[in-house]
C-alpha cells in the first residue's frame, strides 16, 4: 500500500514536472491585454462615446446633463414623497426656465382641468347672472372666455398649501442659457404647457402622474424627451419629440 502510494506521488510529480512549462507557457501566452492594447480599446470607446453626443450638436452635453439632473429630482422626490408621508411637487417655471420643488404634509387631491374648467365655467354663468363677471367685462365672445377659463384652472392647479423645500439635494435649478423646458404634458392638464408654471405631484402612497417633458437647446434643433411613469416615476429618455395621446393610447392597449 505504501509503495503504491509512492509510485502514485512519484507519477504525478514527473507529469507536473514534464508539463510544468507547457502550462506556464501556455498561461503566458493568454495572460491578458497590455497596457497599450487596453488604452487603444479605451480610445476607440471614447471616440464611439463623443460620436453620439456629437450628434446632439455643441449643446450635447449640456442638455443631457439637464435632463439626468432632472431625472434624478424626479425620482429623489418620488422616494421622498412616500418616505415623509407627504405630498411633493415639482415646479417648472417657463417664464424663468428653472424648476424647484416644494412640499406638504396637508391632503391634496388633483382635479382634471377638464373638471376645473367646467366648475369655473358654471361659476362664472352664476356671475353674469348677478352682472358681477370674474374677468375683463369687454370679453364678450366664446373663445376669449374659454381662454380665461382654461388660464384660470391651469392656475388653480398650482393651489394648496406648499412650501419650498429646504432639502439641500432640492434647491432651485436654473436651466443653462443655451437649454430650454419647450413643454410639459402633466396628466392633470387638458393640453401641454408651454408658458406659466407647470406641476408634477408626488403622493404618499407612491404614486405620480404620467408626464412628458421636452427639453431643447436654444435653436431647438437638439430634443429631448422625458416620459415619466405614473406607477414607479422612472423616467424613459427619447431623442426625438413625443406625442402624449399616442403614449396615452398605447398604455391604455397594454392594459
Amino acid at each position: 500500500m505504501r509503495s503504491s502510494f509512492k509510485n502514485l506521488k512519484s507519477s504525478i510529480k514527473a507529469s507536473l514536472t514534464k508539463g510544468g512549462f507547457v502550462v506556464l507557457d501556455g498561461l503566458k501566452r493568454a495572460r491578458g491585454f497590455t497596457l497599450l492594447e487596453v488604452l487603444i480599446s479605451l480610445g476607440i470607446i471614447a471616440g464611439a462615446y463623443l460620436l453620439v453626443l456629437s450628434s446632439l450638436g455643441g449643446s450635447g452635453n449640456e442638455l443631457r446633463r439637464t435632463a439626468q439632473h432632472m431625472i434624478q429630482i424626479i425620482r429623489y422626490s418620488y422616494e421622498q414623497a412616500a418616505l415623509n408621508y407627504s405630498y411633493y411637487r415639482l415646479v417648472f417655471d417657463f417664464e424663468e426656465q428653472k424648476y424647484f420643488v416644494e412640499f406638504s404634509s396637508e391632503p391634496f387631491f388633483i382635479v382634471k382641468e377638464d373638471d376645473k374648467a367646467e366648475l369655473i365655467r358654471k361659476e362664472n354663468e352664476e356671475r353674469n347672472q348677478e352682472d358681477d363677471l370674474g374677468f375683463d367685462s369687454t370679453v364678450t365672445n366664446d373663445e376669449d372666455e374659454v381662454i380665461y377659463v382654461e388660464e384660470e384652472a391651469a392656475e388653480a392647479a398650482g393651489q394648496g398649501n406648499f412650501e419650498e423645500s429646504e432639502d439641500d439635494f432640492l434647491e432651485i435649478f436654473e436651466l443653462p442659457e443655451n437649454i430650454q423646458i419647450r413643454d410639459i404634458y402633466v396628466a392633470h392638464q387638458n393640453a401641454p404647457l408651454s408658458e406659466g408654471k407647470a406641476y408634477l405631484y408626488f403622493f404618499p402612497r407612491g404614486q405620480t402622474e404620467f408626464t412628458v417633458i421636452h427639453l431643447s437647446d436654444e435653436d431647438g434643433e437638439n430634443i429631448l424627451a422625458l416620459v415619466v411613469n405614473p406607477l414607479t416615476a422612472s423616467v424613459q429618455v427619447f431623442d426625438k419629440e413625443q406625442d402624449y395621446e399616442e403614449l396615452l393610447e398605447a398604455q391604455e392597449n397594454e392594459k
